[in-house]
């Protein structure tokens, strides 16, 4: 399928054409309807869409873990770290179920509580309803 598509967001997509080739010298354009630069939360759904309405999409993202702002990655060795997934709160409920998120794993945990290190102190907040911190 080639030509206009209205994507999430409204986004118009007309006729592009990539120019990078693979390695069998065939185009991207002759294998993908569309290119996704970046596997955030962001790429990752507009992907979807695309690829709900029949396009051959290829998702590009540079890091080794997709998902953009909603991930928690090992960033010092022994310790992960939330990389503002705090942020999936702001997914709108169309999203989950247009793209039937539940049915592929989406699992949405309570946040009880966040600890923000500041320059010499700290920032702690926990919900009102857990036991006290010790």
């Amino acid at each position: 399928m080639r030509g206009r598509a209205s994507a999430p967001g409204g986004w118009n997509l007309a006729n592009t054409t990539p120019r990078i080739p693979n390695q069998g010298g065939t185009r991207v354009a002759q294998r993908y309807d569309a290119v996704i630069i970046g596997g955030g939360h962001n790429g990752l759904t507009t992907a979807a869409y695309l690829a709900k309405a029949g396009w051959k999409t290829l998702v590009l993202e540079k890091r080794r873990i997709l998902g953009g702002a909603t991930t928690s990655d090992e960033i010092v060795p022994g310790y992960t770290f939330s990389v503002l997934s705090y942020v999936v709160s702001l997914l709108r409920p169309e999203i989950i179920r247009d793209l039937e998120l539940p049915k592929h794993g989406l699992e949405i945990l309570p946040l009880y509580g966040t600890f923000t290190p500041l320059h010499r102190d700290y920032l702690c907040r926990r919900d009102a309803h857990t036991a006290p911190i010790r």
